[in-house]
């Protein structure tokens, strides 16, 4: 796609620059979320937690359960969409300042004095509280999108979403995870500020949280000052419905054939990588610093920003699936190179440290994915946009943003869960001379009963206790590398038998993707 006339796209370009600075803020606490696995798997949770844990991303894939209300219940002289987005993003701002200490001492509790080691169910509550919070916000910009931008922009709102969404994500995560290293701290930040070493970070969860805070307070009181909610006619709501109506209306685009069709292909378009949330907590898990993981990011930040403008570009009108089978093969492909690098990360480390061409070679391939990341997901979003229908307001495209987010979240708490029951670790010390194996001669079933039971490094309470007793918990079976296996061969499945039907859906007429309004009016 190129856009040849710069007049359309000054005309918006107050409103492109302010539906990025929504999607920003929108990104920090789910990525400040994001950070969480990382220090927990520093702190060796066992991957059923992790999995626990992942229930925390989930409201953005739940919220349709509430958008309805969002969208048909507001003040008219306040405006559709201010009428939720200034009240919570105050909630948002009290929120994340209230819970900041208690959040921080569960964790450092956690690290330093052992209590509570299972707070893993409360700090997801916390978690899953917050990114409520930001789902909610993300409804409200979502609706705001479709009226805010002219008719002839309207393919920004995806490029909007993808840009403000990165940086508030380098931010919520990777500069946090930076920052919050207290070995970074001391070689890099203290010594040029004239500070003495410290075993923490030069700032820590708790002041994080609280500085963002107060940014969302801030900033939300600008917006309820200054920034006035006005549509362009020719994308303005045409319709307004009440509660009952906009839950009878996302039953009706539910149920549409074409919808059903989409749904069954995002979900096992999206089997093939619920693998690679494993690789990098594999890696921190063999000893690789988490804050140096995160660090990686930062060079890979300017590229992540250029990606959604650069290959928005290329993203036909008619035809946005064009390219996305090269895409989704290098990406599956991609995954078996991160699983045979995990696999020989070791040979890079000396000592305690890892070599310069390890952590060079991670950003190679980092870059790589982030490529064919948004080469997937910017025309999914453009798809997205582009069949929404503009009489229902945000509604339609919540829809199916939730059902993109819902296709991936529960496949990758699956595989998270499903990674911790196929995993078998068991306790070793150094006079152990008898330990079970796999018996050639027995069933499968048998053999998997014997490796179970052998599975005393489940929890963390049990790695902590086998190291207690002088002991080192050995794996037996490595489900990571098991799962990446048959995560390539279905992507390859997916690709010659699959593909298919996205390509099919994308020449289906505009009239597939609507509903009969009149039949949603109640009298």
């Amino acid at each position: 796609m190129t856009r040849t006339n710069d007049k359309p796209f000054k005309k918006d370009l107050n409103n492109i620059i302010f539906l990025m600075f929504l999607y920003f803020l929108q990104a920090i606490p789910l990525g400040l979320t994001g950070s969480l696995p990382y220090i927990l798997s520093s702190h060796k949770v066992s991957y059923a937690d992790q999995g626990t844990f992942s229930f925390a991303f989930w409201p953005f894939s739940l919220k349709l359960l509430w958008a309805p209300l969002i969208d048909s219940v507001f003040f008219e002289k306040f405006g559709k969409r201010k009428s939720w987005l200034v009240p919570i993003q105050y909630i948002l701002g009290f929120y994340m300042i209230y819970y900041s200490s208690i959040i921080n001492q569960l964790i450092e509790n956690d690290r330093y004095e052992n209590k509570n080691p299972n707070n893993i169910y409360l700090i997801t509550c916390i978690f899953f509280a917050m990114s409520f919070l930001a789902a909610t916000q993300d409804i409200v910009v979502d609706g705001w999108a479709l009226t805010i931008l002219s008719k002839e922009n309207m393919s920004w709102s995806s490029t909007c979403e993808s840009t403000g969404g990165t940086l508030g994500w380098f931010v919520g995560n990777v500069f946090f995870l930076v920052i919050e290293s207290a070995e970074f701290s001391n070689i890099y930040i203290r010594p040029f500020l004239g500070l003495e070493s410290q075993n923490f970070g030069i700032v820590t969860l708790e002041t994080f949280m609280k500085f963002f805070g107060y940014v969302f307070l801030i900033t939300t009181t600008l917006v309820l000052f200054f920034k006035k909610e006005e549509s362009n006619q020719d994308n303005a709501d045409t319709q307004n419905y009440s509660l009952v109506e906009t839950y009878k209306l996302v039953f009706k685009i539910a149920t549409l054939p074409s919808i059903l069709k989409l749904i069954i292909v995002l979900f096992s378009m999206r089997i093939a990588f619920s693998i690679e949330p494993l690789s990098f907590l594999k890696l921190i898990e063999s000893g690789v610093p988490r804050e140096k993981l995160g660090f990686l990011a930062v060079p890979l930040t300017p590229l992540q920003i250029i990606l959604p403008f650069t290959i928005s570009k290329f993203v036909s009108h008619t035809k946005p699936f064009q390219h996305i089978g090269k895409a989704y093969f290098v990406r599956i492909v991609l995954s078996l190179m991160f699983a045979c690098w995990v696999y020989i990360s070791p040979v890079f480390k000396f000592g305690e440290t890892y070599s310069g061409y390890f952590y060079l070679i991670c950003v190679v391939l980092q870059a790589i994915h982030s490529t064919v990341l948004y080469s997937l997901h910017i025309p999914i979003m453009y798809f997205f946009t582009k069949i929404s229908d503009k009489n229902i307001g945000g509604t339609y495209l919540t829809f199916l943003n939730t059902v993109s987010n819902l296709t991936r979240s529960s496949i990758n708490t699956a595989s998270l869960f499903l990674a911790s029951f196929l995993s078998v670790k068991y306790c070793t010390h150094s006079n152990d001379t008898n330990l079970n194996a796999i018996n050639l001669n027995s069933s499968f079933v048998q053999n998997l009963y014997t490796l179970k039971k052998q599975n005393d490094c489940y929890s963390k309470e049990d790695i902590q206790n086998c190291i207690a007793s002088g002991g080192k918990c050995e794996s037996i079976v490595d489900a990571y590398y098991i799962q990446t296996l048959v995560c390539f061969m279905f992507g390859l499945a997916w690709l010659i038998w699959l593909k298919k039907y996205l390509i099919h859906l994308q020449k289906l007429p505009e009239s597939s993707w609507k509903i009969q309004l009149n039949k949603i009016k109640l009298n």
